[in-house]
């Protein structure tokens, strides 16, 4: 079509000069100059003619017509996915209420009225006889056994009172000296709160380790002298 346009406005200019001039014979000589305008005025009226044919014809409107009621798709994963993120928000509550529940320890053992040492032996009694998967005894039942002569202890543990201000303080003065050599247990107080104080985790005390190192105050600083266990009670509080 822009072929056309510009071609029948070459051949309207010419008809105005032409017909200006008034001379017959300029008029054939452009005829016999422009021969294919006649040609493509005739496809184009072809064209024309075809596209009227296949234009879209309104047919009007049959049925009753109604309303799209499903969801749109997206305004449903919108919603289910604020949905997933009240659930994961509300399990993380639960969890970190359940830590901080479960970083609390309370077996209210009283603050060392005096330095005290002493030592603990802990070998053992087997209760009956320890096999291996086929069946032979290794060791008989009534053996006994010195866990020290099969391993070291590398560190040494300060338990404490984390409620304490000066037992605290105490902990880290031992954690200063040997960060990588000390580990604080904590026999009342919260691991959280210990944490904050020091960027340090502790330890919560089983009540086991308390009965089986025979632990009776806090501070106490357990170590490994020989084959035995050396527990060395610190008195630290203001009124000792």
């Amino acid at each position: 079509m822009t072929r056309l346009l510009v071609l029948l406005t070459v051949f309207f200019n010419m008809l105005i000069c032409l017909s200006l001039a008034q001379d017959a014979s300029i008029f054939d000589k452009a005829k016999e100059m422009y021969p294919q305008i006649d040609e493509y005025i005739r496809k184009e009226a072809i064209c024309e003619e075809k596209e009227r044919e296949f234009s879209p014809i309104y047919l009007g409107v049959y049925g009753k017509v109604f309303p799209i009621e499903e969801e749109d798709l997206l305004s449903l994963f919108q919603k289910r996915a604020a949905k997933l993120t009240e659930k994961r928000e509300e399990f993380e509550r639960i969890a970190k209420e359940s830590v901080k529940r479960h970083a609390k320890v309370s077996l209210n053992l009283p603050h060392a009225k005096k330095h005290k040492t002493f030592y603990v032996d802990p070998t053992f009694v087997l209760p009956d006889d320890i096999t291996d998967e086929k069946g032979n005894v290794l060791f008989q039942k009534g053996t006994k056994i010195n866990p020290l002569d099969y391993v070291t202890l590398s560190k040494t543990y300060v338990l404490i009172d984390e409620r304490s201000d000066e037992q605290v303080r105490f902990a880290k003065g031992l954690l200063k000296k040997g960060p990588k050599r000390t580990t604080v247990i904590l026999t009342d107080g919260d691991v959280f709160r210990w944490f904050e104080k020091t960027k340090v985790w502790a330890f919560k005390a089983p009540e086991e380790l308390i009965e089986r190192l025979c632990i009776e105050a806090t501070p106490s600083v357990v170590s490994q002298e020989g084959k035995l266990i050396k527990v060395e009670e610190v008195p630290v509080e203001k009124d000792n």
